[in-house]
């Protein structure tokens, strides 16, 4: 059944929900609140909005444009709020090919990987951080991006600001690092690409998810405001007291009392005074009577214990402390976002911009925008866009401008503020909420127990001016906008919880005393308690239908998250899921590892779903259950990840880019190979390959890799180093020291001679430090000059075999080795070693570094030209000579 089919079965708000999603990429608040308004009008809960329904057809479910194109990431940088990350950089990409970014352990490298996985796609997002060991936390991270839409000419620009949403165009290009291949090991994992209609219904889940909670923490805030005791002191046998008694948040929404029913029992006139005071007198003298009369009593206190307790918890030092403590927490954080506010709109015309006030103006404006169709809320305002404030056209300036307020509502400053002062105001909102009795209510509540007797009447007055306090400490403590103003509040009196408490149990023993002796007349009685409580449901009967309506809204809101239910979501996805994609990607995964050589594992591809979401897992095929990080190794556990991750991959429609940072470690050199030729492959076929590894043998395979295919792939190699406190400088189109032939050493190195001063001071320690650098790197020239051009690279360090074809221009004679002796004898002396106090060498000066410089590049032209006269020689050796005739 296709997903037009389904939806045909589907409530009419889930219908119009799916047309919603489908066309667009995400929802905007404004469309979110849509759907949640018409979920609650369809379980009967009014709602100030449109509630018509336009429900998903086939015109909204249109092909995917640009299927098979990607977005060109060009760039990244500068950076800004990055680890040490130096400024002023950018990390450019090959726009075809494959790109290799090479860079030391500590480099920065890992910088440039982590905004990687921040902007585009993937499983294992890092947190970005400053400057850890700065004085002062860093603002957010800011980067620059570059990258060259489908079908575009040119490249475009966007600064972006961690905190903000990644950019939709970078949202296919995915990243694989160590972190991600590891995923796929441990456990169960959500299928990256769905086809459309299988993406619909599962963000369909998600939102169902989402409102589900955001339906309970309404329906909690409800509940905790009707936990309060209620309706204490009704008798249970008259009409009043079980219509009450019905209001509890046990009661489910049919069985709630009807609003007229209430009414009715509350009519209250003189005839009906009349007669309950007429009663009253009768049976004053009643033991009965005056029993029912004192379990009424113990009611009521009992639930002013409850109230005292709750009064005490929400108003005594210690929660005014609290509160004091999250009032000065939202000062302070509405003082860091002031200041970032002044950096920001330094240049800004009313200096005050970003400010509280400001600030709540302008989000409305930003709502007002997206409610009017003019931008979304994460849509960035363009060029002759109306103003949402004064409505003209947004020139260049104004667009800018518009920019920075969106970065300043969305960053890290202005988010920690908006938090604190949400924790404020619902602390503010959960003392509000606090039961207080008024004054009536008291007078009303303790009419019988006050008529007991002075002793009575007392502990009521005690209770009023307990209560009125309270109120007043209340009223303070929510007036207050700065902490000092709550050192000023009254102080609350001593609970008398403990003497409502002793009454109780007084009270109590006096009615088991007169239900003891003899009644009189049943029916009088039953008749003044259905009176008065009468009498007291008609003082009571707006709270009374204040609490109908909030457990009728609690109760619809509970229906409304019933049918948030997923489970049918989840099996429509399950069925199109096997129908659509699972064959696909089990046997792409199962062909990815036998290229990986995992052949030799038995593994069992499994799927799920779960609350909407499509799941899938490569377990192993054992008789019992086993745990892949105790079976595999390490390097086949690493495998697996990599076999995951390009097996999701190629599912993607388009050749959408990937970013590969080292994520080779463990592996044995055939398998690393493999990787590097998938990579490689990958590039071929079109897809901007990025890869950043500190792994020498990687970086050497890939090169190899591409210059081997037919045609060759093209590849730019780039660096990422340090230089003192600087991390992060980057050298384009260079190659590591490491990786660098002979000829491109010595270039380097007559380089670094020509930057050297001609006046420093050969005395000096700078100058010894350059010196020694310099001969550090000669000596390992000359290492390199042995192995590459002496020996023609015959047996090399980073490589797997032995080229015995080489060995045709080879010849090392008694000269060279005495050559090759003398000049490592003195450029190691100078280099790296600590000489004895009797044996100290003199600093080289430039011109004899320069004549020694020349001495290696002499002799490497000397043996190029040896080596073409040995080529030209052997070569004739590979024949047999040609046989005379006579």
């Amino acid at each position: 059944m296709t997903l037009l089919a389904w939806s045909t079965e589907l409530p009419s708000w889930q219908r119009d929900a799916l047309r919603r999603i489908a066309i667009s990429d995400s929802l905007s608040d404004v469309e979110r609140a849509a759907i949640y308004a018409r979920l609650k009008h369809a379980h009967g809960i009014a709602v100030e909005c449109e509630t018509g329904c336009v429900h998903l057809d086939a015109a909204h479910l249109p092909a995917q444009a640009d299927a098979e194109r990607a977005t060109i990431l060009c760039g990244i940088g500068p950076v800004e709020h990055v680890d040490r990350l130096a400024a002023g950089q950018e990390l450019r990409f090959g726009v075809d090919g494959i790109t290799l970014i090479y860079g030391d352990n500590g480099a920065g490298k890992s910088g440039y990987s982590r905004i990687a996985k921040k902007l585009c796609l993937a499983r294992v997002v890092d947190p970005l951080q400053g400057d850890v060991f700065a004085d002062q936390a860093s603002p957010p991270a800011r980067v620059r991006i570059r990258y060259r839409l489908p079908g575009a000419a040119e490249p475009q620009s966007e600064n972006w600001v961690d905190g903000q949403p990644r950019p939709a165009a970078l949202a296919r290009m995915m990243v694989l690092d160590s972190a991600n291949a590891r995923v796929y090991v441990d456990g169960k994992n959500e299928i990256t690409y769905l086809p459309r209609e299988i993406e619909i219904a599962t963000r369909l889940g998600e939102l169902c998810t989402s409102l589900s909670t955001e339906l309970q923490t309404e329906a909690d805030s409800i509940a905790r405001r009707l936990r309060v005791a209620f309706g204490a002191g009704y008798a249970q046998t008259t009409l009043a007291g079980r219509l009450v008694a019905r209001l509890s948040l046990e009661t489910l929404l049919g069985a709630l009392p009807d609003q007229a029913a209430l009414r009715d029992a509350a009519i209250w006139d003189g005839a009906r005074q009349d007669e309950l005071a007429k009663l009253t007198l009768e049976l004053a003298q009643d033991p009965v009577a005056q029993a029912a009369a004192r379990r009424r009593i113990i009611a009521v206190l009992e639930a002013l214990a409850a109230e005292i307790d709750g009064i005490t918890r929400a108003l005594d030092a210690d929660a005014i402390g609290r509160l004091r403590a999250r009032m000065a927490g939202a000062a302070e954080a509405a003082a860091a976002a002031g200041l970032a506010a002044q950096e920001l709109f330094a240049g800004e015309p009313i200096p005050q911009t970003g400010e509280g006030a400001w600030e709540q103006l302008y989000r409305i404006a930003r709502q007002f925008a997206a409610e009017s169709g003019v931008r979304g809320l994460d849509e960035a305002f363009q060029q002759g866009d109306p103003c949402p404030v004064c409505q003209r056209d947004l020139d260049d300036q104004a667009v800018e401008r518009l920019k920075r307020f969106d970065a300043f509502v969305r960053d890290a400053a202005a988010t920690a503020a908006d938090a604190a002062s949400a924790e404020l105001e619902a602390t503010m909102e959960e003392l509000g909420r606090v039961r207080l009795s008024t004054t009536a209510e008291l007078d009303r509540n303790l009419a019988e127990y006050r008529a007991l007797g002075e002793g009575e009447a007392g502990l009521a007055d005690a209770l009023r001016e307990f209560m009125a306090g309270a109120d007043r400490r209340r009223t303070g403590a929510l007036a207050a906008d700065q902490p000092p103003q709550l050192e000023a509040l009254p102080a609350l009196a001593p609970s008398p919880a403990g003497a409502v408490r002793a009454e109780i149990v007084r009270l109590s023993d006096e009615a088991s005393a007169l239900e003891a002796r003899p009644a009189q007349d049943p029916a009088r009685l039953a008749r003044a308690a259905e009176l008065r409580d009468a009498e007291r449901l008609a003082g009571e009967i707006e709270a009374v239908l204040a609490r109908r309506a909030d457990l009728e809204l609690r109760q619809r809101l509970q229906n409304c998250r019933t049918a948030l239910d997923t489970r049918r979501i989840s099996q429509f996805a399950t069925r199109r899921r096997g129908e659509l994609v699972t064959p696909e990607l089990r046997d792409r995964i199962m062909a990815e590892i036998q290229r990986l050589d995992l052949g030799h594992v038995p593994f069992r591809f499994g799927e799920a779903t779960e609350r909407g979401r499509n799941l899938f897992d490569v377990a192993l095929d054992a008789h019992r259950p086993a745990v892949k990080n105790r079976v595999l190794s390490e390097g086949e556990q690493r495998a697996l990840g990599i076999a995951c991750f390009l097996a999701e991959m190629s599912r993607i429609p388009g050749h959408h880019g990937i970013i590969v940072d080292d994520p080779v470690t463990s592996l044995d050199h055939q398998r690393l190979r493999k990787v590097a030729e998938r990579l490689v492959e990958e590039a071929a076929l079109g897809r901007q390959v990025i890869v950043f590894t500190h792994h020498l043998i990687f970086y050497q395979e890939i090169l190899a890799a591409a210059a081997a295919r037919n045609p060759q792939v093209p590849a730019i190699v780039n660096l990422i180093g340090k230089s003192d406190e600087r991390f992060g400088l980057v050298s384009e189109n260079d190659e590591p020291w490491i990786a660098k032939k002979v000829t491109k050493r010595i270039d380097v190195l007559r380089a670094r001679l020509r930057a050297i001063p001609a006046g420093m001071n050969r005395e000096s320690d700078e100058f010894r430090r350059t010196a020694k650098d310099f001969y550090t790197d000669l000596r390992e020239t000359w290492e390199r000059l042995v192995e590459e051009v002496l020996l023609n690279g015959v047996v090399e360090r980073f490589s797997s075999g032995v080229k015995t074809q080489s060995l045709k221009e080879v010849l090392v004679e008694d000269a060279d080795y005495q050559r090759i002796f003398a000049n490592m004898k003195r450029v190691s002396e100078i280099s790296g070693h600590d000489m004895a106090a009797g044996r100290q060498i003199p600093v080289p000066d430039l011109a004899e570094m320069q004549r020694d410089l020349e001495a290696i590049d002499a002799y490497r032209t000397e043996l190029q030209r040896r080596r073409n006269d040995l080529r030209a020689r052997r070569q004739a050796l590979e024949e047999p000579p040609v046989a005379r005739v006579e």
